[in-house]
């Protein structure tokens, strides 16, 4: 028997056979080939096109597979392509949205029993009818009698309200709510929102961030001052600013406390922090056993694993209240990316929901400096585009907040580092860059930010972008590159929380459990380890070392911090911050203050850095005491010399005399420039200078910074000035306590003369 068969000509050119079919076949120009051929004829496509990694080949997979022919690909890399017009071309994968979305009533019979009736009418009021999944799920799990839970659903599943729900019923019954978050940006807006929600209702809401203290020029505004807690019934703060008052012994300021929230608790795993919120969780679950918690995060890997160490019921619900559409579209240059930036910026906006919401974009980069050129260039291009970090003052942050709010801004500009304190209402986010600084996004970062892509209240999808470099490197160090990164960022899981202290970190905590009087003997420091997260040990190896310090006491089985160990827990310092400031107390205050944090966010000016630039052609930091722009300065000048204006030559002739002009051993390399550029700004500083005008004289020896950055080094001056009059006081030294108060009133505000 014989008959007509399609072959893949491909193949009968090689003298292979292969029959063709609707499952097998794809187009290439007017032929149709099999897929194995196929995706060897988008390789050579590719490969024309300059893009030859195996990377770039998986990202157009999709769109090849999809439409089964090698034209999609083809007009994706036209030099005319517009990804806001064409977006199915560039999908390569969907968070599906709960198709059938269950929303519970509250007169339904499973919620009616379960409901208070107070807490019932108090939602009704806000037009809170029905609940979702993930709310309706904690409520069954126990959240409101009493149950302590992990509450580990996708972002936009109505966390918040879970916490809200029972934190309120709290408060309806005599007791405090305390809802604690990692970053101050996210405590103020917290504040806000829950202070215009419940004042209403006659209720106090009080924020401890522990910041606030610094007076800037007049008619600037300023940060949430704290009020006294007492008599409060709703607290927000930040992790450490809560964490003082235990650390104080004055628990008694929270009570009685009904329910703690902490938000973000992924946030265990990020070191030093990571490390002082365990402890903190420990402590508060032991001083306040009768208390509700509540733990909330959107980016566990292994909640189940956390909830059993916490003894906390699991809520886990994966599925979004809407879709979000993940795109990758690659760009074959820096111009390109900004072109196509454009046009998914400029397209988004003209997406209305059918809530009646023009789209919005967010826009995470891998720098500042890079946020503000974007955004002014943006800008210039007829889009009303700001950027936002935390280099900014908080005025200027609640501006720009209050104007996408406004819907007066079609887009923001944000670094990645900052994407865990954005909380903006974004139908669209867009990765102009996967770096996060000098490192690549980590898989939960993303998830994270890409989040923040659609809000079920405005929104009818999101969708996220991540805008693709092949073969770039943001910095030396980078081992893959940006389309691999974006390739396993798509197909990762989420990374598991994990802590492992270091024995500074341990020590710490153990000293910190003890001072707030959560360990008062052997037996309670060994219960209180046990449940402090990445602790390894119970203690006793850390306590020795301590009492060795002088920082605690122990007789028969009792402990208790001694007045040393008091004032180095209540200064936040590990115990060999503690020791230094200890055996400095005979050297001037502002020389140890110096030693302890100099101030490192000192940029070189950007028109001699856009020059640098611009000759070396590689990537490098604009930051003073980079290694990338250290090894510019001192290993490759005299090839760059010849190559400089005059002017960029005198600049970088003085900076890297500045460099040699120490006495240290390890110069250039050493830090005695940013002690020396420290030192200058503190006593400028007392001498009366506001932010502005330490920029300005910044500006005269050709470097920059930010104001933000600025008056955060200075809150953070403050509290090491207390720790050194903490301590100063402990060993009698009475002439240092009251130069380290003079120094710290006049940071504080100059104004006070002292």
């Amino acid at each position: 028997r014989w008959g007509f068969v399609d072959a893949c000509p491909l193949c009968l050119s090689n003298q292979r056979l292969t029959e063709l079919n609707p499952g097998n076949s794809v187009k290439v120009g007017d032929e149709k080939v099999c897929f194995s051929c196929g995706e060897k004829q988008l390789l050579k496509v590719l490969g024309s096109f300059c893009l030859y990694p195996e990377p770039v080949f998986k990202i157009f997979k999709p769109c090849f597979h999809r439409f089964r022919s090698v034209e999609p690909v083809l007009r994706v890399l036209d030099p005319r392509f517009k990804p806001s017009e064409n977006p199915e071309l560039t999908l390569v994968a969907k968070l599906p949205g709960d198709p059938q979305l269950t929303l519970s009533r509250f007169d339904s019979p499973e919620l009616a029993q379960r409901i208070p009736a107070n807490l019932s009418k108090l939602l009704r009021s806000w037009g809170v009818t029905e609940l979702l999944p993930s709310q309706t799920i904690s409520i069954e799990k126990g959240l409101l009698d009493g149950k302590n839970l992990l509450v580990a659903t996708a972002t936009g599943s109505g966390k918040t309200l879970v916490a809200e729900m029972a934190g309120i019923l709290q408060v309806f019954r005599g007791k405090k709510f305390l809802y604690l978050v990692p970053l101050v940006a996210v405590a103020n807006q917290k504040y806000m929102d829950f202070n215009a929600r419940y004042g209403a209702l006659g209720f106090r809401t009080v924020i401890r961030v522990g910041t606030g203290r610094i007076v800037i020029e007049e008619g600037e505004a300023l940060p949430i001052r704290e009020e006294q807690i007492v008599g409060a019934d709703i607290v927000v703060g930040t992790y450490e600013g809560v964490d003082f008052l235990l650390r104080s012994g004055e628990k008694e300021e929270l009570e009685p406390l009904g329910l703690v929230c902490v938000d973000e608790i992924h946030t265990l795993s990020e070191g030093e922090r990571g490390a002082r919120l365990s402890g903190l969780v420990a402590r508060l679950k032991k001083l306040f056993p009768n208390t509700q918690f509540i733990f909330l995060s959107a980016t566990v890997g292994n909640a189940d694993e956390l909830a059993e160490f916490y003894g906390h019921r699991l809520v886990s619900y994966s599925r979004r209240p809407i879709p979000i559409e993940i795109h990758i579209v690659v760009a074959r240059s820096e111009q390109e990316k900004l072109r196509f930036l454009q046009d998914l910026v400029d397209g988004e906006r003209k997406v209305v929901s059918s809530k009646g919401y023009p789209g919005q974009t967010l826009i995470f980069t891998y720098s500042r400096r890079n946020a503000h050129r974007l955004a002014k260039t943006l800008s210039g291009l007829g889009l009303v585009v700001a950027e936002y970090h935390a280099g900014l003052t908080y005025a200027e942050r609640r501006a720009i907040e209050e104007a996408f709010l406004g819907q007066k801004l079609v887009a923001v500009v944000s670094t990645a580092a900052l994407g865990a304190g954005i909380d903006f209402p974004a139908s669209q986010v867009v990765f102009e860059s996967l770096a996060m600084g000098s490192e690549w996004i980590g898989v939960n970062e993303f998830h994270q930010m890409l989040g923040r892509a659609g809000r079920p209240q405005y929104h009818d999808r999101g969708k996220v972008v991540l805008l693709v470099e092949p073969g770039k490197r943001y910095f030396g160090g980078q081992a893959d590159t940006e389309d691999q990164i974006a390739l396993k960022l798509i197909k990762s899981g989420l990374n598991p929380v994990e802590l492992d202290m270091d024995v500074n970190q341990q020590m710490e905590q153990v000293l910190a459990h003890i001072a707030s009087g959560t360990a008062k003997d052997f037996e309670s420091l060994r219960d209180v380890m046990g449940i402090t997260f990445g602790a390894w040990s119970d203690g006793r190896k850390e306590l020795e070392k301590l009492v060795e310090l002088g920082m605690v006491k122990v007789w028969g089985e009792q402990l208790a911090p001694t007045p040393y160990g008091m004032a180095v827990a209540k200064s936040f310092l590990s115990p060999t911050q503690a020791e230094k400031i200890r055996k400095s107390l005979k050297k001037p205050v502002l020389e140890v203050v110096v030693e302890l944090n100099p101030y490192m966010k000192l940029f070189l000016s950007s028109k001699v850095f856009n020059e640098v630039s611009s000759i070396i052609k590689m990537p490098i930091s604009q930051n003073l005491f980079s290694d990338s722009l250290r090894e510019v300065l001192f290993h490759q000048y005299q090839k760059l010399e010849p190559k400089l204006s005059t002017k960029s030559k005198n600049v970088l002739t003085e900076i890297i005399k500045l460099f040699y002009a120490c006495d240290c051993g390890d110069k250039p390399y050493c830090l005695c420039v940013a002690k020396k550029i420290s030192l200058k700004l503190l006593e400028d500083r007392m001498a009366g200078a506001g932010p502005e005008k330490l920029l300005s004289k910044l500006a005269a020896i050709h470097l920059e910074t930010y104001v933000g950055d600025l008056i955060q080094w200075m809150e953070e001056q403050i509290r090491y000035l207390e720790a050194i009059e903490r301590i100063a006081l402990v060993y009698g030294e009475k002439n240092v306590v009251s130069e380290a108060k003079k120094v710290r009133s006049l940071v504080e505000n100059p104004a006070k003369g002292g």
